[in-house]
């Protein structure tokens, strides 16, 4: 059996990434972080391959707990999705910018994805030809930037981007592949009621994009349905 580890798993893309998962067999380790808002979630622990863990991509010792938990359930991992993220969209504007808010939006978007990719590495190494998919966004392109604003979380996933870009090249002799990933505008709590497309659509997307890799896309910035996006 193969076996994925999804954050952020509680709602959203990465609810669907676990639903599209379970469906095509895998075992599933959900990091969440507030058990008390995962109902929909938990509904689906009732199948067998889905295990749930308390984690807090901004908190150290909450990322080694889940590491550790994830490590003591297998002794590899085959894909890692870097899901858990929030937006920023109150600061439209320079002048509007929250320095404090932004912060928290840099550590849980930024140093989250590169925390649990580093404590799960060794499980990743073992996994023998392991994939990380660090969910990013068009926000995130520098080329396709035309209206400005939403500082923190332009400039987060762009940050994500060059993690990943690093991570593809350090990897790589370990015969590990990450790619950045759009999963599109998505109506989703984060996304709102006017996205493009649905959860479904975009996680059976990703899905497919993560199932195709080959180790000449690492570093790639690859939207939901394998086009490939402008840095």
């Amino acid at each position: 059996m193969q076996n994925v580890v999804v954050s952020g798993a509680n709602r959203g893309i990465g609810l669907g990434l676990v639903e599209r998962y379970l469906e095509q067999g895998w075992r599933v380790l959900a990091g969440v972080r507030d058990m008390s808002r995962c109902v929909d979630l938990q509904d689906l622990s009732q199948n067998g391959d889905l295990q749930i863990h308390l984690l807090d991509v901004t908190n150290d010792d909450s990322v080694a707990s889940f590491a550790a938990w994830v490590m003591s359930t297998t002794c590899s991992i085959d894909v890692l999705m870097n899901n858990a993220g929030i937006m920023d969209d109150r600061a439209h504007h320079l002048e509007n910018v929250d320095i404090e808010y932004s912060r928290n939006v840099l550590d849980v978007n930024v140093l989250g994805p590169l925390r649990l990719t580093k404590a799960l590495l060794p499980a990743l190494k073992e996994g023998g030809a392991a994939k990380v998919g660090n969910i990013s966004s068009l926000m995130g392109s520098i080329a396709d930037n035309r209206s400005g604003g939403y500082y923190a979380y332009r400039a987060s996933k762009t940050s994500v981007n060059m993690i990943t870009m690093s991570m593809s090249r350090d990897l790589l002799d370990e015969g590990i592949t990450a790619v950045a990933l759009h999963p599109g505008w998505v109506r989703t709590d984060m996304g709102g009621p006017n996205g493009a497309i649905d959860v479904e659509a975009s996680t059976h997307g990703l899905f497919a994009v993560m199932e195709g890799l080959e180790a000449s896309d690492g570093g790639s910035f690859i939207q939901w349905d394998g086009t490939k996006l402008p840095w």
